[in-house]
Order: structure tokens, then C-alpha cells, then sequence
């Protein structure tokens, strides 16, 4: 069985032989492809025109009803009935008889029940995608632990109010599971994911950080194939949880160096007590090393997305600075008590003009710094921090009143250098009232100054 990363290595294989004849379209900065009308109804009069047909796809034409019993072929491999108006399925409907069916897509419609029995012969399903629908049970739909092939399974933001145990352990093969709710209220509790072993993927609520740690501290003790020690982890983003203080805060100091070293994409959303991006035993607050800091946290990160963390004070603490090798872009924004990004050990007298010993912040890779909404943002890198960064190309200044100064840039002289592809946004008002520590630094940045338009 194929690693879900080799199956998306594949489908962007196939996406780009298609893109390359001109058969799909770039529709977005390279995330995303769109196909012609034309192609797409050619495509479609292709593969629905076999005789036994392989696929059923009927997306997006208000179906108020399911396709009649005699549109359920036998030889039907793939069926598509998402973006439609389906409200229910009946109870004394006739099970659709498909044992090669391995795709069924019904996201986006107002189902509200489905019978047990709907399930009963598909076998061979490895892909069910009920997201967005109407829901309403105290369980997932009946049926669905006989779908024993499940690879990918998606009930996100349907009205599900829980998953009882025992469910999902009997869909052993499970690589995506999608179980995020609008509702706080509906969550699960870590033995309904634990036993999947093959599991590459997770978006759900957890009921309570007692759950997310015994959640995470399984993956780091298990066999789970490719969450062996969290090794391969690459993009983690956790939001909406009150109770997280730090990332590590669930993991042992041991394990932190190793959860993040592959780490590319790191994104922490509406995390009100988050006080440090990461903690570790035997580091304070200052950043003041007890025990050798773990060197390979973060060592591959690239993008850091923190958003609407009320309580954090400074961004990354000193001993985290020199790992940060690789990061690429910055994007804070609403976070109320933030007032430093790039926290450079220096004492609070420091003063710029008399500090002669100025502390270089190596980011080589660094393109792209973001600062929106922060009130209380007073540095980038501190008094005494210069900041190495020659692939630098945007900083974007929105609502920091108390930010002051831009950190000089280093190329042998503090002051007089600065990346020659860089663009500093921001309001005129904020780039007038700056501060500068230089006389010849104001009209370094002059000409590199745009005024953000909203």
C-alpha cells in the first residue's frame, strides 16, 4: 500500500503531464489547476460512454434525489455526487450492489441519515468524503466500520455528535482521517485514533490537552509508520485550543529535538495561554541554556503562520535563533501581547548607539516578514540585534504603532546594506514616524519603501 505521500506524488506527476499538454490551467500561484468547460464536459462523454461504465459523475447538478438503482453499475468504480441537494437515503432503498466502488463522494450535500445497509456492499471503498452535510446522529453513519479498505475517510463540519469507540480501530488501513467540527463540543477522545497505525494525517477536535498529549505521546512510542518519533512530521498546524501554553508542552524534552527537525510549515491559530512557541526542561524564559538546547528543532523550518495568540511575548527565544537556518517567511498577526519577534539576548539598557558589540540574526533564507495588528510590538531583532539576511524581498507593516525602528541589515557595516530585491509596505504615516539609528540608513531604505494600499 502506497504512502499517502507517494499518492500525491503521483497525482502531481499526473496533474503536471495534463498542465504540460494544456489540458488543465494554472488558477493560482501554482496551487491550484482548473480545467476548460469544454475539456472537462470531453472528458467526461469519455469515460461515462463505456460499456459497463467505471465512473458516475453527476457533481453539482442539483440532484434532490440518488441516481436510480440501475445507474449503480456493477463494474462502477468511482462515484461523484458532491455539491448537490440530496437530503436523505432512504432507508428501503435497494443497497447498491458496486464491489470494485473504491471512491464515493457525497461532501456538500444536506443528507441527513444514511441506512445501515447502504454500505453493505461496497468492500472495496477507499476513499468516503461525507464533510458538509446534515448529519444530525449521535454516531458516525451505520455501516461505516464494515469499510474495512477505508484509507481516507472525511466527516468534517458535519453534525456528528460523537464517535464511539470501536468505530474507527476497525478501519485498520486509515492514512487521512477528517474529523474537524464547528462545534467545540464535538470532539473524540485519543483511543479512537491511537490504533490506527497506518495513519498519516489527522484534523479533528481532541476533548481536552489530556487527550492531545496521550494522543502525541502514542505516536512518539508506537509503530505508526510514518509518525515513527514524529521524524517525518512536516506541517503542523494546531488551533483552537485554550489550553496549550507551548507546542513541547506535550512532549518530554528528549523528543522535542526530534518531533521538529523535519518540520517545513509550523502554523499556531487562536491559541489564547500560548506563551512560547516552544518549551523545553531546563530552559527559562530568557533563553538562558540549564541543558544543551535540542540543535535540531526547527533546523528545517521554513514558514511559521502565527495568528490571533493573545498571550505570547516574544517570538523565538535566543537558543532557537541559530536553527532557524532555513526559515523563509514570517506572518504574525493579532497577537495582543507580542513585543518582540527575534529575541536577541541583550540587556534592557542597551542602547543602539552605545552597544559595540552588535549580535548578528543569521537567516540566509528569510524572504518574506509580516507583522499586521500587533500593539504592543516594540522590536524585530532587539537594540542590538543586526540582522543577516541577503534573500530578504518583503516586510509588511500594518497596526504596530509601537514599532519603531527596522533592524540594520549586516554586510560588513551595519547600515549600509540592504537586499536589493527587498520592498518595505506599510502606511506612510508608520514609515514617517520611524526612528533611525543611522543617519545614511533612512536613505538606504527610502527608495525600498511602498505605501501599503488596503
Amino acid at each position: 500500500m502506497d504512502t499517502r505521500q507517494q499518492m500525491i506524488d503521483k497525482g502531481h506527476a499526473i496533474l503536471k503531464k495534463l498542465e504540460d499538454n494544456c489540458l488543465l490551467e494554472n488558477a493560482g500561484q501554482g496551487y491550484s489547476v482548473k480545467m476548460h468547460d469544454a475539456v472537462r464536459d470531453m472528458a467526461l462523454s469519455i469515460i461515462t460512454s463505456k460499456n459497463p461504465p467505471r465512473y458516475m459523475i453527476k457533481t453539482g447538478m442539483q440532484l434532490e434525489s440518488l441516481p436510480k438503482e440501475e445507474e449503480w453499475a456493477a463494474n462502477i468504480e468511482k462515484v461523484s455526487l458532491m455539491w448537490n441537494s440530496i437530503p436523505v437515503i432512504p432507508i428501503h432503498l435497494s443497497p447498491p450492489k458496486c464491489q470494485l466502488l473504491t471512491t464515493l463522494l457525497l461532501q456538500r450535500n444536506p443528507i441527513r441519515s444514511i441506512p445501515y445497509s447502504f454500505f453493505a456492499n461496497m468492500p472495496c471503498l477507499s476513499v468516503l468524503n461525507l464533510s458538509e452535510t446534515m448529519i444530525e446522529i449521535e454516531e458516525v453513519p451505520e455501516g461505516v466500520e464494515m469499510l474495512v479498505n477505508l484509507r481516507y475517510l472525511d466527516l468534517s463540519l458535519s453534525r456528528i455528535k460523537e464517535v464511539p469507540a470501536g468505530v474507527l480501530p476497525k478501519l485498520s488501513r486509515l492514512q487521512r482521517l477528517r474529523l474537524y467540527f464547528s462545534a467545540e463540543e464535538r470532539s473524540i477522545k485519543a483511543e479512537n485514533v491511537v490504533p490506527l497505525q497506518k495513519l498519516e494525517s489527522f484534523v479533528g477536535h481532541f476533548k481536552g490537552i489530556n487527550e492531545l498529549k496521550k494522543f502525541v505521546q502514542s505516536m512518539l512510542l508506537s509503530d505508526i509508520s510514518c509518525l515513527k518519533h514524529a521524524v517525518d512530521l512536516k506541517n503542523c498546524t494546531i488551533f483552537f485550543c485554550r489550553g496549550i501554553e507551548s507546542v513541547p508542552t506535550i512532549f518530554t524534552f528528549s523528543s522535542s529535538s526530534i518531533l521538529f527537525q523535519s518540520l517545513k510549515k509550523l502554523t499556531l491559530e487562536y491559541l489564547p495561554r500560548l506563551s512560547e512557541v516552544i518549551k523545553v526542561e531546563g530552559l527559562g524564559s530568557a533563553g538562558s541554556p540549564i541543558l544543551a538546547p535540542p540543535t535540531a528543532a526547527f533546523s528545517h523550518l521554513k514558514q511559521i503562520h502565527i495568528p490571533t495568540c493573545s498571550n505570547i511575548k516574544k517570538l523565538f527565544l535566543p537558543w532557537l535563533l541559530t536553527n532557524l537556518q532555513n526559515l523563509e517567511e514570517i506572518l504574525v498577526q493579532y497577537c495582543q501581547q507580542l513585543v518582540e519577534i527575534l529575541a536577541v539576548a541583550t540587556s534592557e539598557d542597551d542602547d543602539e548607539e552605545k552597544t559595540p558589540n552588535k549580535i548578528k540574526v543569521n537567516l540566509p533564507n528569510l524572504r518574506t516578514l509580516q507583522l499586521n495588528s500587533l500593539p504592543k510590538l516594540k522590536s524585530i531583532c532587539g537594540k542590538s540585534g543586526i540582522m543577516v539576511c541577503d534573500s530578504l524581498e518583503l516586510i509588511l507593516v500594518r497596526n504596530c504603532p509601537e514599532l519603531r525602528r527596522i533592524p540594520p541589515f549586516f554586510a560588513g557595516q551595519p547600515h549600509t546594506y540592504a537586499s536589493p530585491s527587498l520592498k518595505i509596505k506599510s502606511s506612510r504615516g508608520w514609515w514617517e514616524s520611524l526612528e533611525w539609528g543611522h543617519p545614511d540608513f533612512k536613505n538606504l531604505l527610502q527608495p525600498l519603501w511602498q505605501p501599503y494600499t488596503y
